[in-house]
């Protein structure tokens, strides 16, 4: 909602909305990541404190399904903003219909086979699928460097390796590792591979202004 109005704007430049673009979908990645990264390796112990040890042995997987389809979801918001704004709901409409038989076709087999765990498969997929067709529509209204698809590419393949990695069954403090590791390495691979050194320095400031609004104390 806060970045709709900028991308309807029919006087804004392309390389002002291109830079917000990237910026945002930079920094709501970099900001979900390391959480649905924690729910991902986490999620039995977290389960297991809050509603048992039976409900965490049949839900792990339910809830590490659906963390990843949230994070696909959550950036997915950026193109899918761009796209509206632009003045294109209509392509959005159509994606959603084409897919609607077959995402019932695929949540059909998946509950039949896996049960509860085989519905988060079936909705992660569908965000999945989503998320790459809204950055293929945004790419045909907002052209962005090769950089940054070259590098979005290479962070999802990074994106599914950390993945694995967290929902090893290993040690918790094995876990832990694997995560400040792997959430570092990421997120380092945003900086480097898919922004320039302008997109890093605005990001900066934002971050800087964001941990000053956070931790600031209010005056008497």
């Amino acid at each position: 909602t806060v970045l709709f109005p900028t991308f309807s704007a029919v006087d804004e430049s392309m390389d002002r909305s291109g830079a917000l673009y990237r910026r945002s979908v930079a920094f709501v990645f970099m900001m979900l990541f390391p959480v649905c990264l924690l729910a991902v390796a986490f999620a039995r112990e977290g389960l297991h404190f809050w509603l048992g040890a039976d409900f965490a042995n049949n839900s792990t997987w339910v809830v590490r399904w659906l963390a990843l389809g949230v994070l696909w979801n959550s950036v997915a918001m950026i193109p899918y903003t761009l796209v509206q704004g632009r003045g294109r709901p209509d392509l959005t409409a159509r994606l959603h219909m084409f897919e609607l038989l077959p995402y019932l076709a695929l949540m059909w087999v998946c509950i039949k086979t896996w049960g509860i765990t085989g519905a988060a498969i079936a909705w992660s997929a569908r965000t999945g699928v989503d998320a790459i067709v809204l950055f293929w529509f945004a790419a045909r209204m907002q052209p962005t460097p090769a950089r940054f698809r070259r590098g979005g590419i290479a962070v999802v393949v990074m994106i599914i390796a950390a993945v694995v990695l967290a929902a090893m069954p290993v040690s918790v403090p094995v876990r832990g590792a694997l995560v400040l590791a792997t959430s570092a390495l990421v997120i380092l691979a945003v900086f480097g591979l898919m922004l320039d050194r302008q997109d890093r320095s605005a990001l900066g400031r934002m971050a800087g202004r964001v941990v000053m609004a956070r931790f600031a104390t209010p005056r008497a």
